[in-house]
């Protein structure tokens, strides 16, 4: 079962149902009077009466929703052939025929009724998902026109106008936009809420006060989805448990790297198993690939502007060297979780990347969109990214490279100890429904996220814009490995292997969850730490970890 569909007005079929019954029944008893007793006239009655009900029956399913005027002739229509055939009926007492009459009508009043409170035809909702305003990308222009294709199709299956509200360009911005439109001190007349938001993966916490609780609804398709998201997108507050959003679209940190400038300089284009590797495979091809006339070329780009980006890469250097995932729960208990020796080591490693392999302003405004321009013009040996970057590669240019085929994504690499693991941050955006939101607002707006997330709009949203779907039963379909061949479970992507799925134990995930509102200064602390260290502003990376490790600490704790 899909879940969305339209509402369905059921009293034609009903109607035809309850005759064909009575029909049926009344068409044996004088077929057996006509065969006992050849004298009497062929019981032609009940058999018109039959063949109604199943026209009824065959008229019903063609109707579409919106048939109301229609439905109600077929009903009026129904009543009389009932009436008719009542009469018809011999030793039938006045009670009886009272009583079939009325329940006829009452439930056909009751269907009516129902119908009428679930039809969403003329309503209109507001919403704010990915269309950033006069923002030319090639991922934004995608985006911008399959949501505008999603919003006029859910319009034409059930009756809603969706109107899409662009959402501002930058995570923090988007964040206090969003924050602006759901403050409860702001009056907001009747139809002015927006009513949908995709929001970050690690807003959940922050938003759990203005959302509608999904659970109701949703836990019910919990095992169609990522179960890391899933739970990750529920929050306690006091004894109960909120399910603030669903996923929409997945996204993870991966190591994208050049397969071709690996087999020309190392005769295999296997990528690097740990950050060792990596340094010193980044470092040969960067020198290779200078000494052929590419000054711009650099071994290694990553995020490293001052932005929840460069937290992300922080956490998979820290976790991937054994450190920890910053904020953990154990025996119940949020406490802080960074293992000291190994996060030094980890951010002393990063420290040395800049200039070497990486480009010396990596600090100042590489975001990940600077750093898939670096990848995209052939300027990068590994880049550590988001999963859109994957099918932008591959998007035809004049004025870029042709990379096809000399692309390959895998996990972020190992460190050295015996606690080291592979790392990939756990991204991706959830559909919520405002709070404030009511009646038939809210319903549409529950029916297009159930939209949104059926099986034919996630594959459209996976084919048209490289989003990976948040339904794990599309990681099997062949247009979708076509499109987003890292999906496919099989030897060649071992390394991924139950990634998307939210099986694999490599998956790093930010305490935002388990810190709520106070995530984003715990956040803050933890990026001006790591930027501390990277820019060699403190001299022993041992004392500004225990530092670092002490604040978060202390947020804990307030």
């Amino acid at each position: 079962m899909d879940l969305s569909e339209p509402p369905k007005l059921l009293v034609p079929y009903v109607s035809g149902l309850i005759i064909l019954c009575i029909s049926v029944l009344w068409l044996v008893e004088q077929f057996v009077i006509w065969f006992r007793n050849r004298t009497s006239d062929f019981p032609f009655e009940p058999l018109i009466a039959t063949a109604t009900a199943l026209g009824l029956l065959l008229v019903s399913p063609g109707l579409e929703e919106k048939d109301w005027v229609l439905s109600w002739v077929i009903f009026l229509i129904a009543l009389g052939v009932l009436i008719w055939m009542m009469g018809k009926i011999q030793n039938i007492k006045r009670w009886q025929f009272q009583t079939v009459i009325a329940i006829f009508v009452l439930v056909n009043i009751i269907l009516f009724w129902n119908y009428n409170q679930n039809d969403l035809h003329g309503e209109t909702i507001k919403v704010m998902l990915q269309t950033e305003p006069n923002r030319e990308s090639i991922d934004n222009y995608w985006t911008r026109t399959w949501e505008k294709s999603a919003a006029e199709q859910f319009q034409k299956d059930f009756g809603v106008k969706v109107e899409i509200i662009p959402v501002k360009t930058g995570v923090s911005k988007r964040l206090d936009q969003f924050l602006e439109a759901l403050d409860p001190e702001l009056p907001l007349k009747q139809g002015d809420e927006v009513d949908v938001f995709a929001i970050d993966v690690i807003w959940t916490g922050l938003m759990a006060r203005h959302a509608a609780n999904l659970q109701p609804i949703f836990q019910e398709f919990s095992n169609k989805f990522n179960l890391n998201i899933f739970e990750n997108n529920k929050v306690r507050i006091g004894n109960n448990t909120k399910l603030v959003a669903v996923p929409w679209f997945i996204d993870n940190g991966l190591l994208f790297y050049r397969k071709d400038l690996l087999k020309k300089y190392f005769q295999s284009d296997l990528p690097p198993d740990t950050w060792q590797e990596l340094e010193k495979k980044a470092m040969e091809i960067q020198d290779q690939e200078r000494k052929l006339g590419n000054k711009d070329f650099w071994g290694f780009v990553w995020q490293g502007d001052p932005s929840e980006g460069l937290v992300c890469n922080a956490l998979e250097w820290q976790f991937s060297h054994g450190g920890g995932t910053v904020v953990a729960v154990e025996k119940n208990v949020v406490n802080v979780d960074i293992n000291v020796e190994a996060t030094t080591k980890a951010f002393d490693r990063a420290k040395n990347w800049i200039g070497k392999i990486s480009p010396p302003d990596i600090l100042k405004d590489y975001d990940h969109k600077k750093a898939y321009q670096t990848w995209r013009k052939g300027n990068a040996a590994f880049m550590r990214n988001w999963l859109y970057a994957y099918s932008d590669t591959f998007k035809e240019s004049p004025e870029l490279p042709n990379l096809q085929g000399n692309v390959g994504v895998t996990l972020l690499p190992k460190g050295d100890d015996k606690n080291a693991t592979y790392a990939s941050t756990l991204g991706g955006w959830q559909l919520m429904i405002n709070a404030r939101s009511q009646g038939k607002q809210k319903k549409a707006a529950i029916e297009f996220v159930k939209f949104l997330l059926s099986r034919e709009e996630q594959k459209s949203i996976a084919l048209k814009t490289g989003k990976v779907p948040a339904l794990k039963e599309l990681y099997t379909d062949a247009e979708v490995l076509d499109k987003l061949p890292f999906l496919n479970d099989n030897e060649d992507n071992s390394k991924l292997n139950k990634l998307f799925t939210g099986e694999s134990s490599v998956i790093v995930r930010r305490p935002s969850s388990l810190t709520g509102r106070s995530y984003p200064i715990i956040s803050e602390v933890y990026l001006n730490g790591v930027r501390d260290i990277l820019q060699r502003n403190v001299v022993n990376t041992r004392k500004a970890v225990e530092m670092l490790r002490d604040r978060v600490k202390n947020h804990l704790n307030t």
